[in-house]
């Protein structure tokens, strides 16, 4: 799941929102889903704006992040399964 330019930093996503991704990562979860949830990724940049073409869209470098966290959340579960 990945977040608006809004809920990086301070002060963070609203209460809605921090309810829909707690409900999301229940759901997959019972599930046995893997979720990626790149709030806290993102959060951990030093300059997260920078991968946002918009408020809500993502750049190049966006989707090159989002894309390397995700080969290697699947690497991970592949090498798991081995």
């Amino acid at each position: 799941m990945t977040p608006l330019l809004r809920e990086l930093g301070s002060p963070g996503p609203r209460n809605y929102e921090q309810e829909a991704r707690q409900q999301l990562q229940v759901m997959a979860q019972a599930e046995n889903i893997t979720l990626i949830d790149f709030l806290s990724i993102f959060n951990a940049l030093p300059k997260p704006s920078k991968l946002y073409h918009d408020h809500i869209h993502f750049n190049l470098a966006g989707n090159q992040q989002i894309a390397e966290q995700t080969k290697a959340q699947i690497q991970n579960l592949l090498s798991r399964k081995e």
